[in-house]
């Protein structure tokens, strides 16, 4: 059996006498003067809003791919590793960049991409200056127990600590790691690299990684406290322009790579946060500046347990595309949080891959989109054997022509009895010119199984804000407490005080693009 289903919602529905006047105007009635909902301004559901030649494809491709090629390319020379770079570029090459006819990127508008070219990456002037800013800080776990610098897709030791870590965990450089670890590492790239399903986007960053960042966790070893990687973007301005060349659609690419291997009976908390340190000038007109294509692989060992938090939070000028495939063998536990805030694009694409009875899979996500920018999640959990559990809970807020995007895939295979899984989307729409596509899509292939899968889109309610204002807060404050509410579920999840207070201040931010609707207007979810 497979259950596929899709709310699609944009801004509000009309009321009855809207829907009315517009029944008549199409049959042959003439059409009002006056439309509160324009159903011309939102693009047909089910489509893309974005449309590219394979020319121009092609073009951005090739910019892509001759940005990969400088002296600072250095991936570790190792044979299986060059093999495989060779074959991603083939692969690229053949795949070509995806369309809105390809169903996995039907909804997600590359355009903001499509429309720059790239130059190679230049030095940067000074580190300290770069790590010191503000904006670094508002990204990082005070309490981490130890934590990894990663500047413009490369390991940064001096600035990296790991002194609190035991001796027998390793994190580092591929090319510095022990021999038993490279060979661990390099089987599973080209055992992930080598599907087909990879992604060209996922390609790219294996062509583009400067390095690549492993985390190996030996056996019965369980770190207290969270380890962050911290993935920061910085670009060497032009002095005088204020801009990366006298090309005004130069932007910079970097690909941060990392492996992540769980021995038997170990535990972690990660954190995985990306951002960018050069504000631009003007963030509602700056084209796309940087492109991070992240690609992080993660092995669970038996009974062993990962706790991967993925935090996006750019500068609207970025373009953020992730993607994470994890293996879980029997009796592990895998749970993933994603939140995506401020780029014109973030996405991740995150596949759990329940391998060995008794495993565990579990996705949490939020998505922030406000000011025309969108987040994506784009999910798979596959039982392949029986007798394991899933869940899922995703969660948006979207406003001022924000766009949030869910398509999570629930895979319940052949022969794998005795699943329980279980799935739900909830999404506030708070203003008429925002946008949520949820995709809640369940396929199963046994009759043996417990599951479940939904989605709920609504907006903020006018009894729980008129009980707030009645106890003296201010329409304002009253907002952003139910925004918190809505979204403590999954931030808690996050054990990091520092990056809770970023994610309500957020939230904070949004406020001011609320719209409350008139009464004689009623949100709609289609299931």
């Amino acid at each position: 059996n497979t259950q596929v289903s899709r709310s699609v919602v944009t801004g509000r529905v009309p009321s009855e006498i809207e829907r009315s006047m517009r029944d008549q105007s199409k049959e042959g009635a003439e059409t009002p003067a006056t439309k509160v909902f324009d159903e011309t301004t939102a693009p047909a559901v089910g489509t893309s809003t974005f449309s590219a030649s394979e020319t121009e494809r092609d073009a951005w491709l090739s910019s892509a791919l001759s940005a990969c090629n400088t002296k600072e390319q250095k991936h570790v020379h190792i044979a299986e590793l060059d093999e495989l770079v060779h074959a991603a570029i083939a692969r690229i090459n053949t795949k070509g960049l995806p369309g809105r006819r390809d169903e996995m990127w039907r909804y997600t508008n590359i355009r903001p991409l499509l429309d720059v070219r790239f130059q190679p990456r230049q030095a940067v002037v000074d580190l300290h200056a770069v790590l010191t800013k503000h904006r670094v800080n508002e990204v990082r776990d005070t309490n981490a127990v130890a934590s990894v610098v990663v500047l413009n897709g490369q390991l940064v030791d001096e600035y990296s600590d790991l002194d609190n870590l035991p001796d027998s965990v390793y994190i580092g450089s591929l090319a510095k790691a022990p021999k038993h670890v490279q060979k661990a590492v390099v089987s599973k790239l080209v055992q992930r690299k080598s599907r087909d399903n990879s992604s060209v986007f996922e390609l790219l960053n294996l062509v583009a990684s400067r390095d690549i960042c492993v985390i190996h966790v030996p056996e019965n070893v369980e770190i207290q406290g969270n380890v962050q990687l911290s993935c920061l973007e910085s670009i060497q301005m032009d002095e005088t322009s204020g801009v990366l060349s006298s090309f005004p659609s130069s932007a910079v690419m970097s690909a941060p790579n990392f492996v992540v291997i769980m021995e038997s009976g170990s535990r972690l908390d990660l954190i995985e946060s990306f951002t960018n340190v050069n504000p631009p000038v003007d963030e509602e007109t700056s084209p796309v500046r940087n492109f991070v294509s992240s690609s992080t692989v993660v092995h669970v060992a038996e009974n062993a347990v990962l706790n991967h938090h993925l935090m996006s939070h750019f500068y609207k000028d970025a373009v953020h595309l992730g993607t994470v495939s994890a293996d879980v063998l029997r009796g592990g536990v895998y749970e993933a949080t994603s939140i995506s805030m401020g780029a014109a694009i973030s996405r991740f694409d995150v596949e759990i891959n329940l391998l060995e009875e008794g495993c565990h899979g579990a996705m949490f996500g939020f998505i922030m989109a406000n000011s025309a920018k969108t987040g994506d999640l784009h999910s798979a959990i596959n039982h392949k054997v029986p007798s394991c559990t899933s869940e899922q809970l995703q969660k948006n807020v979207v406003a001022s022509k924000g766009r949030a995007i869910f398509r999570g895939q629930i895979l319940i295979d052949w022969g794998a009895q005795k699943s329980a899984s279980n799935q739900l989307c909830r999404s506030l729409l708070l203003s008429s010119n925002a946008r949520v596509d949820a995709m809640p899509v369940l396929i199963i292939n046994n009759c043996d199984v417990t599951a479940t899968h939904g989605a709920t889109i609504t907006d903020l309610s006018d009894e729980e804000l008129f009980y707030l204002q009645s106890r003296g807060l201010s329409p304002e404050q009253a907002k952003l407490l139910l925004l918190e509410g809505f979204g403590l579920e999954i931030f808690k999840r996050m054990q990091a005080p520092s990056l809770q207070k970023l994610l309500v201040d957020r939230l904070d931010k949004i406020v001011e693009d609320i719209e409350m609707k008139p009464n004689s207007y009623k949100q709609f979810s289609s299931i």
